[in-house]
């Protein structure tokens, strides 16, 4: 509620009143400092003489109280009622948001990428909860004191079993449109909110908003019903981010990223190709269960950004463990792999969650962190892949295999935050038990690849530029429209069939041991 003077901060036990923060609609957020460590935290407390339903804001509390032991979400400490019976919520202290970041100018690539993955961890963390978020956007992922991006609100959460609370409170240009509509939402929704908010990130404003007007309610919620997403046209970001978001935010949530893992991996795919290090997904599980482990390909992502090294670990000659190593890490370079889901939890699991009672203080667990891992878009949404430089780290086989495997496909850290510069899986592998690289060279790409037109089909050719025996070649057409599927070959030529507009090939030269080059990318006139 716009122009009302703040209310009167609670007497709360323990903690002394620092100074007012922020006016909500419903609610007041406070600082307070506690009085034995001199922390100082935010203290929101509902307004119910101007509407704040005490059902919403109980909500919030056991979603964030279930949820503020992951990084990416804003640290609950505890919650409780004033003498004149108004809930209130301790949470973290955050100095910061994006949306107060983006008046002053866009968010760079890199970090965009790096917050997206990190608020998807925090997502799919709840969707496995059972809870969806239904209102993210940039004003509700806040900056901790470190600058680490936290995502807060949930006083609009609803469960995956339909239940929602506040009608009519989400926001309109970060709104999908069965949000709009009122139809079921599921955890595509969410996906469809964070796309649209790192786009704000990216342009300085929402997917839908014209910058000459109008930008009423109903012309952004008639253009988040039809138009397409426009390209952010943002220094620095790819096609292949520009085509990532186009998914996440496809009207049909059918269409999309169908969790918020898998949205994040796509992201991972591209600071692959910008050739940033990866941001782990950082999901822990839910009671009594934990996710799949990741595939092989997907685990050998762990070390993505790092050079492959040869399975065999020997300088010169073969054996039967390395042939085989050799003989599986090209067999698993061509096999599709289907993107890692993680399972949504039951409505009876929704229910559970929503009657949990809200502990005084959230101690922070133990959890587990995937490691980052370029993923394929889903069948539904019938686009390219977007591909990394270096064929995955999956397709070396034998030792980064072994160590992936050894793990589990996780890494078990303490509660630990965003942190751009390191990848906590990768790092962790590095430190462990990174192999000796005993080869000591690259091998080098596939020269002069060159696409003609042959009739209605294509010729796509190139050389190798150090043969050597047990060589082979793994190709696929980059078609926007279906699924990339790589092949394999001993020749140095293949035809293709062309596709719509430019055709496209990549290739790479994999040696008998398994280890690969960078991909060579060429197209049609």
């Amino acid at each position: 509620m716009r122009g009302r003077a703040p209310s009167a901060p609670p007497d709360i036990d323990g903690y002394e009143f620092n100074h007012f923060l922020a006016g909500g609609g419903f609610s007041d957020v406070f600082v307070y400092t506690h009085k034995w460590t001199r922390r100082q935290d935010a203290v929101k407390v509902l307004l119910r003489h101007v509407g704040g339903k005490r059902s919403d804001f109980e909500a919030e509390a056991k979603a964030m109280a279930q949820l503020s032991a992951h990084s990416a979400i804003v640290t609950i400490y505890g919650a409780g009622i004033t003498p004149d019976e108004s809930p209130y919520l301790i949470m973290e202290l955050c100095t910061g948001d994006v949306l107060a970041e983006l008046k002053a100018k866009p968010y760079p690539v890199e970090k965009v990428l790096a917050i997206g993955v990190a608020i998807a961890g925090g997502i799919e963390t709840a969707h496995q909860m059972g809870i969806l978020h239904r209102d993210v956007k940039p004003a509700n992922i806040l900056l901790t004191r470190s600058a680490k991006p936290a995502l807060t609100d949930f006083g609009i959460a609803g469960s995956l079993d339909g239940g929602s609370t506040i009608a009519d409170a989400w926001s309109t240009q970060w709104a999908p449109p069965e949000q709009i509509d009122g139809r079921e939402m599921t955890p595509a929704s969410d996906v469809y909110s964070l796309a649209a908010t790192l786009w704000t990130m990216l342009a300085q404003r929402s997917p839908f908003a014209l910058p000459g007007g109008p930008n009423d309610n109903t012309s952004l919620t008639g253009r988040v019903r039809s138009a397409n997403v426009p390209p952010t046209r943002a220094s620095g970001a790819p096609e292949s981010l520009e085509r990532v978001l186009r998914v996440a935010m496809a009207k049909n949530p059918a269409h999309r990223y169908p969790t918020a893992a898998d949205f994040a991996y796509a992201l991972n795919d591209v600071q692959n190709e910008l050739r940033i290090q990866p941001t782990p997904l950082e999901v822990f599980p839910t009671a009594g269960s934990a996710p799949a482990a990741p595939s092989v390909e997907r685990s050998g992502t762990v070390a993505s950004g790092y050079t492959p090294i040869d399975p065999s670990g020997l300088a010169s000659g073969t054996n039967a463990s390395s042939t085989a190593a050799a003989q599986t890490a090209k067999r698993s370079l061509l096999r599709s792999q289907n993107p890692h889901h993680v399972a949504r939890e039951s409505a009876e699991r929704a229910s559970q969650v929503s009657k949990l009672p809200i502990p005084d203080v959230i101690e922070t667990d133990t959890q587990l962190v995937l490691p980052s891992a370029p993923a394929e878009e889903p069948d539904a949404n019938r686009v390219a892949p977007v591909t990394s430089q270096r064929v995955p780290a999956a397709v070396v086989g034998g030792s980064l295999a072994v160590i992936a495997l050894a793990a589990g496909g996780y890494v078990l850290v303490s509660k630990g935050g965003f942190d751009e510069g390191t990848s906590t899986a990768s790092a962790s592998v590095s430190a462990a038990s990174t192999p000796v690289d005993a080869v000591g060279e690259e091998v080098p790409p596939v020269k002069d690849l060159k696409i003609k037109p042959s009739g209605r089909r294509f010729v796509a050719s190139w050389r190798n530029p150090d043969p050597r025996e047990g060589d082979e070649f793994v190709y696929s057409v980059l078609d926007p429209a279906n699924d990339s599927e790589m092949h394999s070959t001993a020749a140095t030529s293949v035809t293709v069939a062309g596709v719509e507009g430019r055709t496209c090939v990549q290739v790479a030269l994999v040696r008998a041991n398994g280890r690969p080059s960078e991909f060579s990318k060429a197209c049609s006139p």
